[in-house]
């Protein structure tokens, strides 16, 4: 499992494969709790929580708009007169 930091500088891409992944992990974990080969009943969630960490991280990439759409600011407009006037 990556850490948070891992995840925000991954690439789309790769955070589509590391959550195919989990899931499918998820999935054989689950299996291989009900069926008694594994022991440890706490890893399935452990992978949701994991699953939804990834998404979290593809929706904020998702929601931040390009860096050359971004709108100025205050303080790139500053001392800028939107209309001049000359008498």
């Amino acid at each position: 499992m990556l850490s948070i930091q891992e995840l925000r500088s991954s690439t789309h891409k790769e955070l589509q494969i590391e959550l195919e992944n989990a899931r499918r992990e998820r999935l054989r974990v689950r299996i291989g709790t009900k069926t008694k080969h594994i022991k440890d009943t706490s890893l399935a969630s452990k992978y949701s929580h994991y699953i939804a960490r990834i998404v979290t991280v593809m929706n904020e990439v998702r929601q931040q708009p390009p860096v050359e759409a971004q709108a100025p600011t205050k303080k790139d407009v500053k001392g800028v007169s939107a209309t001049k006037k000359t008498d």
